[in-house]
C-alpha cells in the first residue's frame, strides 16, 4: 500500500499524541519536524535499497507510493503467521505513544490541583 508504513503510521501517532496536549501549536510543530527530518532518512533508506536490491527494488519503487498509502493496493492474505516474541517487542515499541498520553494527563491533573506550576504554555 505504501513503502514507508511505519513511518506514515508514526506521523499519525505523533500527531495525535501533539493534539492530546489541546493545542493546535504541538501538532503543528511536532508535524512540521516531522516532515523536515524524515523525507531526508527515507530518501537515504531508498538509494541504500536500490543499491542493494537494482532492479527488484527499483520495480516497487515505481508501483508502490512512498509515504501516503494506495487502498487499491491492499491484498490481504488468506492466514498470518504471527510470531508472538516478534508482536509483543514491536507492541512494547508502539506504547511510547500511550505512555506519552498519560503522563501528558498526570501533568494537567498536577498543573488543574495547582500541584505542579505552569512553567510555559504551547498556546
Amino acid at each position: 500500500m505504501c513503502r514507508n508504513p511505519l513511518y506514515f503510521f508514526s506521523l499519525l501517532g505523533t500527531v495525535g499524541v501533539g493534539f492530546a496536549s489541546g493545542t493546535l501549536t504541538l501538532p503543528a510543530v511536532l508535524f512540521l519536524i516531522f516532515t523536515i527530518y524524515y523525507p531526508f532518512v527515507i530518501k537515504s533508506e531508498e538509494a541504500e535499497l536500490l543499491k542493494r536490491h537494482s532492479d527488484r527494488y527499483k520495480t516497487y519503487f515505481e508501483t508502490v507510493p512512498r509515504f501516503i498509502p494506495k487502498l487499491s493496493k491492499l491484498q490481504e492474505p488468506e492466514e498470518c503467521v504471527v510470531k508472538p516474541v516478534i508482536y509483543r517487542k514491536h507492541m512494547f515499541d508502539a506504547l511510547w505513544f500511550v505512555w506519552l498520553l498519560g503522563i501528558m494527563e498526570i501533568i494537567e491533573s498536577l498543573h488543574e490541583l495547582n500541584i505542579m506550576p505552569i512553567v510555559f504554555n504551547f498556546y
